[in-house]
């Protein structure tokens, strides 16, 4: 399944038939849409989701599940590599020239002794394996070593057009969110400035809690606003994991070119985490300041 071309790096599940595709992707520089192109197929086979399709953050990471690395063909003298209970990318035939891939786990393999032949090894070993999706999922089947690939360990996660899309994806869904929090809020929001952050033990300030509810689950968020117009979302995440050791989500929503400032928000599935955090941020003998010196309230 592996390609030649360094630009169909990443491998794709699709929604249509369920079977893995070599891909490369195209998102513009703001992440505002993703577009899928199949290796070896007409642009019309092109796939293009945007950024605000996305419901719940869940839907976005069920699509983010759908991308890892490219698997790669399993050759003749790496055979011993695959044992019982390992998962593979296996390629099923439906037919002359339709080959497709799908994970199967490997249940057994019938060791054979290898041939050589002019000085080249060849594997004729039988792996059994457990179709896991696909039109034979849960049944099993026999296969050589020519239908087996390896999956990579990285995490297509953190692929680049993968991240900048995600995180676009994300933020509008939590912007949408935000706009509906008046009839669902606790309290009220408070400016702040965490942009590469540190602590100053002068004055103080307080952050308000609003809750909401989307499918999956409740999210605990604060909103944030007159923030740095070059802060990012994983600055935000980093300091406050520094400070409290409370993994969160941020966000930086899009703004108007006239606006000054950008404004946003910290998201928990969390309450207690998110509590951790507001009492940090609420804390009366604590400001947060930028590093060019302003202060947070």
């Amino acid at each position: 399944m592996a390609s030649d071309s360094s630009a169909y790096n990443l491998e794709y599940r699709d929604n249509g038939d369920d079977a893995w595709y070599a891909v490369k992707l195209v998102v513009p520089e703001f992440g505002v849409t993703l577009t899928v192109k199949y290796l070896d197929f007409p642009d019309s086979c092109d796939v293009t989701f945007r950024a605000d399709q996305f419901a719940t953050v869940s839907e976005v990471d069920e699509l983010m599940n759908r991308f890892r690395p490219v698997s790669r063909q399993m050759q003749d003298y790496e055979c011993d590599k695959i044992t019982n209970g390992v998962t593979v990318c296996a390629s099923y035939s439906f037919g002359t020239d339709d080959l497709r891939f799908y994970d199967a786990i490997v249940k057994a393999v019938h060791r054979e002794k290898h041939s050589f032949v002019s000085g080249e090894e060849e594997c004729l070993c039988t792996f059994v394996l457990l179709w896991q999706h696909g039109p034979n999922v849960g049944n099993q089947t026999s296969a050589g070593i020519g239908s087996i690939c390896i999956l990579q360990q990285a995490t297509a996660q953190l692929h680049p057009r993968i991240l900048r899309f995600s995180i676009a994806a994300k933020e509008r869904i939590a912007s949408k969110l935000l706009a509906k929090s008046s009839n669902v809020s606790k309290g009220m929001t408070k400016k702040s400035h965490p942009d590469q952050l540190r602590d100053e033990d002068t004055g103080g300030g307080s952050f308000h809690t609003n809750e909401f509810v989307e499918t999956g689950g409740i999210h605990h968020f604060l909103v944030v606003e007159n923030l740095e117009l070059d802060l990012s979302p994983t600055t935000i995440q980093e300091f406050i994991y520094k400070q409290t050791s409370i993994s969160s989500q941020a966000y930086v929503f899009p703004r108007q070119s006239s606006e000054p400032y950008a404004r946003g928000a910290i998201v928990s599935e969390c309450e207690k985490g998110l509590e951790k955090i507001y009492d940090f941020l609420n804390n009366n003998n604590r400001l947060v300041v930028s590093t060019n010196g302003r202060y947070t309230f």
